[in-house]
Formats: C-alpha cells, sequence, structure tokens
C-alpha cells in the first residue's frame, strides 16, 4: 500500500497560459512515487521521476482528506503527529521547484468551538498542518458528520469558507429545468454559448 489510509494513488495538475501548457502527475505506489511532468518551459521539457515514500509521508494535495478524517494519520482530540509533507504539485509548478518532502506536524484541537461563515454558524474542530520552512493550513472542520471544511486558511494569507451547502444528485440534474438549484446555491446559471 502506497502510503496511509485514504493516501491518493494519484494526483494530477495541469495549468494553461499565454504562451503554453503544464501537465504533471503523480502515481504512488508503495514506497515510491513516480512523476509525469510535460511541460513547455526551456529546460523542462517531458520528464519521468521518481520520489522515495517515506513511511510517514502524505501529500498535500491530500490535506483536505486528512482534515475531514478520511485519511491517516489519524489523531486523538489534542493530539499531534510529525509526519514528511510532500508539496503540492500546484507549489512545485508555480515556484519552478523540484517537488520535496519537508518535515510538517499535524495537530488536531483538544475542544471544538463554533464559528459562523455565509452558509450558518457550525460546531468545528481545528485542524493544522504546520510545515517547517513552508506554508502553513488550518482547517476548521465540522464536528458532526459529514465533517465537511467549512473554512480554512494559510500562513500566507490565502482563505476560504463555506457559502452554501446542499445535498443534492447532481448526476441526475444536468437540465435546464434544475436551474433552481443553482440559485439556491447563490449561483447564476452559465450563459448560453455562441455559435
Amino acid at each position: 500500500m502506497a502510503g496511509p489510509a485514504g493516501a491518493p494513488m494519484k494526483v494530477s495538475y495541469s495549468a494553461q497560459e499565454w504562451c503554453g501548457h503544464v501537465y504533471a502527475q503523480l502515481v504512488f505506489n508503495a514506497g515510491s512515487a513516480r512523476q509525469t511532468l510535460h511541460s513547455y518551459f526551456d529546460g523542462e521539457a517531458d520528464q519521468q521521476n521518481r520520489l522515495d515514500y517515506p513511511a510517514d509521508g502524505i501529500a498535500e494535495d491530500a490535506l483536505w482528506f486528512w482534515a475531514r478524517g478520511w485519511a491517516g494519520p489519524a489523531l486523538e482530540s489534542g493530539g499531534s503527529a510529525s509526519v514528511k509533507l510532500l508539496m503540492s504539485l500546484a507549489a512545485s509548478r508555480t515556484r519552478h521547484e523540484p517537488l520535496a518532502w519537508n518535515p510538517a506536524t499535524l495537530s488536531r484541537s483538544a475542544a471544538s468551538e463554533q464559528i459562523s461563515v455565509p452558509a450558518g454558524t457550525f460546531v468545528v474542530e481545528r485542524r493544522t498542518a504546520e510545515v517547517e520552512g513552508g506554508t502553513s493550513r488550518t482547517f476548521y472542520v465540522e464536528a458532526a458528520a459529514p465533517h465537511r471544511i467549512i473554512r480554512w486558511e494559510t500562513s500566507d494569507g490565502e482563505q476560504a469558507e463555506m457559502l452554501a451547502g446542499e445535498r443534492l444528485q447532481y448526476w441526475k440534474m444536468n437540465g435546464p429545468e434544475f436551474v433552481g438549484a443553482l440559485e439556491k446555491l447563490g449561483l447564476s446559471p452559465r450563459p448560453a454559448r455562441t455559435p
């Protein structure tokens, strides 16, 4: 098995810019991660790389799953764990840095707290990933199932919060008669395509 329970088997990233495209993916195996990179940047082109996958490793791209309790390591209230965190593909690409494992501490708050966001007021637990020499993230996770992420923020100023939520069978709601569901979420229908 590659990594703790709930760890991703594959992560991909793509970017389209004025002058070209970039595509990167990681495929996780027992003990290693294989990276494929296709880039228009000078000196990058097409690459295949292999990274060791430490037993205590977790991908930054999987932190949202870890925060919701879907991926290990599982922490008791007030607990923490030292791990190796693999920088995200997005961070690697935007910084033009090779992927690297960085020491990090994952922690879970000892007590719950109440927060208010546009979607309502929720009782949450705080989950934090503090990365040595990197961006740290704090997740405010709904204490009750399904443990949605109500808000998150980073040490470099990035923030997001839940605006609305509705459990819908979206795969059955792909016709124009379901536009009302978008409006319930505060979204607008997409304009008609031009010929």
